[in-house]
C-alpha cells in the first residue's frame, strides 16, 4: 500500500514539474512586446503601406506571441535612434545611417552617386550586399539588423535657381542629407547645411538654404512642393540613403528561435523589396504633384549628366574605398566594382522623369 502511495506521489510531483516547465517556457517566449520608436509621420505612406503592415505581420506570423507597439513619440533625435535601440531605451527603430557621420563607413557604399534610381532593384540589392559582404565587419554591434536598404535616389530641388551646368551648383546653400554626401557637396562647391529632413520646410521657407538634395517622394511627403518649384533629376541619382531597421540584441534573443525565423522571413530582403516598390510608386506620385503644381521639372541633359559623373564618381568612390580599407575590407575596390556592375546589369538607372514605370 505504501509503495502505491509513494508511486502516486512521485507521479504527481513529476507531472507538476512538467507543467511548471512548460508554463515557464511559454512565459519566456510569449507576449514579447517590441516598443518601436518611429519618427515617420503617421500619415506618411511609409507608415501606412510599409511599417504598420509589417508590424501587424509580425504579430500574425508569431501567432500573437510577439507584438510591435509604436511608441507615442520618437525617443530622442533622429540621429540618436541607433543608440536608443542599442541601449534598450526603445526596442526597435528605423536608423538613418548617414545621420551619424563616420559611424557606419562600410555601409556608405549604398549612398554613393550614380548607383541607380530604380528603387525596386537598388533596395533589395543593397540588402543582399549587406548580408553577403558587409555585415561581417560588425558595424551594428548591440543590435540585430531586421533589414537594411536604400530608398529612392536623391536629386536636386531648389527654391529659385534653375541648374543647367556644373557651374550652377557652386555657392548654393544646400541641406545636406548625410555625412557620406559631404565629398559630393565639396566637389560641386556647394555649402552644406547638415539638418534632418524633418527640418527642411523651415530651412527653405526662411531662406537658410537655397535647396536640398533628397528623394523625390520627400517633396510631397514633407509638403515642400510649393516652396521648392525647381527639380533636376540626375539619371542614376546624385546619392542614395541607407536605412536600417534595428532591434535591440537582448530583446531579440528573448524571442524564441522559431519566432525569430518567422520574423526574418517577412523582413530582410522581403522588406527591402517592399520598400523599393513603395518608393518607386511614391516617387512617381511626387513628380506628378510637381507637374500639377506647374513646377520646373527637368531631367539633366546627357552632357550635364556626363560632366557630373566625371567630376563625382571616381573621387567619391575613392574616398569610400579608403574608408572601407581602413576598416579591414581589403577588397573594397573590387566589391564596389562588382556592386556597380550588378546594378547596371539589372537596369537600375532610368532616363525618364520620376518612376521608370511611368
Amino acid at each position: 500500500m505504501w509503495r502505491q502511495t509513494l508511486y502516486s506521489l512521485l507521479v504527481a510531483r513529476f507531472c507538476s514539474a512538467l507543467v511548471f516547465f512548460f508554463v515557464m517556457q511559454n512565459m519566456a517566449f510569449a507576449d514579447v512586446l517590441l516598443r518601436y520608436s518611429s519618427w515617420i509621420p503617421n500619415n506618411h505612406t511609409l507608415r501606412i503601406d510599409v511599417f504598420d503592415p509589417w508590424a501587424r505581420q509580425v504579430e500574425k506570423v508569431t501567432d500573437g506571441r510577439v507584438k510591435v507597439e509604436v511608441m507615442p513619440k520618437v525617443i530622442g533625435s533622429l540621429a540618436s535612434q541607433f543608440d536608443a535601440v542599442k541601449n534598450g531605451i526603445a526596442d526597435i527603430a528605423l536608423v538613418v545611417n548617414g545621420y551619424t557621420p563616420g559611424r557606419f563607413p562600410i555601409s556608405e557604399i549604398g549612398e554613393l552617386p550614380f548607383l541607380g534610381d530604380n528603387a525596386p532593384i537598388t533596395s533589395p540589392a543593397y540588402y543582399r550586399l549587406y548580408d553577403s559582404r558587409l555585415k561581417k565587419y560588425g558595424e551594428f554591434k548591440g543590435v540585430h539588423v531586421l533589414s537594411t536598404f536604400t530608398v529612392g535616389s536623391g536629386h536636386l530641388f531648389t527654391a529659385e535657381k534653375k541648374i543647367n551646368s556644373v557651374e550652377d551648383f557652386s555657392g548654393l546653400k544646400i541641406r545636406n542629407p548625410s555625412g557620406s554626401t559631404l565629398p559630393l557637396m565639396d566637389q560641386l562647391k556647394m555649402i552644406p547645411v547638415q539638418k534632418s529632413i524633418t527640418e527642411t520646410y523651415e530651412l527653405v521657407s526662411t531662406g537658410v538654404v537655397d535647396g536640398v538634395i533628397m528623394p523625390r517622394e520627400a517633396v510631397e511627403g514633407y509638403k515642400l512642393v510649393e516652396i521648392l518649384p525647381h527639380f533636376l533629376q540626375v539619371p542614376g541619382g546624385l546619392y542614395n540613403s541607407v536605412l536600417t531597421l534595428a532591434v535591440n540584441e537582448r530583446k531579440w534573443k528573448s524571442i524564441s528561435e522559431q519566432d525569430r525565423e518567422s520574423i526574418m522571413e517577412i523582413s530582410g530582403e522581403t522588406l527591402a523589396k517592399t520598400i523599393g516598390e513603395t518608393y518607386q510608386r511614391i516617387d512617381g506620385r511626387a513628380v506628378q504633384a510637381m507637374k500639377k503644381n506647374g513646377s520646373d521639372v527637368r531631367i539633366a541633359s546627357p552632357a550635364l549628366t556626363n560632366n557630373l559623373a566625371s567630376l563625382l564618381k571616381e573621387k567619391v568612390d575613392t574616398i569610400w574605398i579608403e574608408k572601407a580599407q581602413k576598416r579591414g575590407m581589403d577588397d573594397a575596390k573590387s566589391v564596389l566594382a562588382t556592386y556597380r556592375k550588378s546594378l547596371s546589369d539589372a537596369g537600375a538607372t532610368s532616363s525618364s522623369i520620376g518612376s521608370p514605370q511611368e
